[in-house]
């Protein structure tokens, strides 16, 4: 225990490697100083080196990998294979094939399966019909969009192009300056709600609780009830 293979330059200890208490160590003798991994490229020369690997001996303490990790498990939610040494039931598993998962307290928290849906609090699609995004939630759970200031005005957009009005073919829109709810299809706005509790089909400034407005002067506004 505690004996050594000692790397040194003109009487400087580079690093070393030690046993101690029967674990292998292998250390940097200079503050600051890197450990780097370097191999040799495929051609065979001993000029063509690649870096694989930089352990970073500063404060900061981090490895680099000049290209990738390959991980030999998928882990799970209770125990992932990307995992804090502080915090180990909190990481990123593999669920399955093509399937990436992320668990908080050792419990699944979000799933990216195969098909590129994106599930929160589920492992899997119980059937729901719009599956790229799926919350579920229990009871006074929800998303919200939180506005940065009380003047903002946030959108929920339904798009089929990315230039004019495809790219707001329809929406749902929020004005909390005023506290003003709307419903457009392109640039027509078909119907607002008001802070007031009034409600206008045509018109932006309802003046009454239902207030119909039509926009085409040859056209009376009308509203039509079949029994």
């Amino acid at each position: 225990d505690g004996g050594g293979v000692y790397f040194k330059d003109g009487g400087t200890t580079i690093g070393f490697l030690q046993n101690s208490s029967n674990d292998f160590r292998l250390v940097a003798g200079q503050s600051d100083k890197d450990i780097v991994f370097i191999g040799t490229d495929s051609d065979g020369s001993p000029s063509t080196t690649i870096t694989a690997l930089t352990l970073d001996m500063s404060a900061a303490g981090i490895a680099t990998f000049s290209s990738g990790i390959n991980i030999g498990n998928r882990g799970s939610a209770s125990d992932p294979t990307l995992q804090s040494a502080i915090d180990p039931n909190t990481g990123i598993f593999w669920g399955g094939g093509d399937i990436l998962g992320f668990s908080t307290a050792g419990i699944e928290a979000l799933r990216i399966d195969s098909d590129r849906n994106t599930l929160v609090g589920l492992s899997s699609n119980p059937g729901y019909y719009a599956t790229q995004l799926i919350v579920s939630v229990a009871y006074e759970y929800g998303i919200t969009i939180a506005a940065t200031n009380t003047s903002a005005t946030n959108y929920l957009m339904f798009a089929d192009g990315t230039s004019g009005v495809g790219e707001y073919q329809s929406r749902i829109q929020f004005n909390h300056n005023g506290n003003t709810l709307m419903f457009a299809i392109g640039d027509t706005e078909l119907i607002r709600f008001h802070s007031t509790g009034n409600v206008g089909i045509g018109t932006s400034s309802p003046e009454a609780h239902f207030h119909i407005s039509s926009s085409v002067s040859s056209t009376s506004a009308s509203l039509y009830v079949e029994g």
